[in-house]
């Protein structure tokens, strides 16, 4: 899929640049965002305005989770992430 932006960071849309990590493009050129498949979770960042982001991680069956806003792209992918870290901690903290 085609993204349309200006580059990583920069308050544009999203980008092809924005795309590292494990994140993909996904949405339409008009309404891009990212993706990530953790395996048990999804993760998404959208654009809001300027270079403020919201990132999102749900279930593959689309509930979500957990959501939140971040100053950029970039921080928006590593809350998502961490939050998966976290989540997948205290899932096997619960198995202990």
């Amino acid at each position: 899929m085609a993204v349309s932006g200006t580059g990583a960071g920069s308050g544009g849309p999203l980008c092809p640049a924005d795309a590292t990590g494990g994140w993909e493009p996904a949405g339409t050129p008009d309404a891009p965002w990212l993706v990530k498949d953790y395996g048990e979770y999804r993760g998404r960042v959208t654009r809001t305005a300027g270079a403020t982001c919201v990132w999102r991680v749900g279930r593959p069956d689309g509930s979500m989770l957990r959501e939140s806003s971040a100053r950029g792209v970039e921080e928006a992918k590593a809350l998502a992430d961490a939050w998966v870290a976290r989540a997948r901690g205290q899932a096997e903290g619960d198995r202990v």
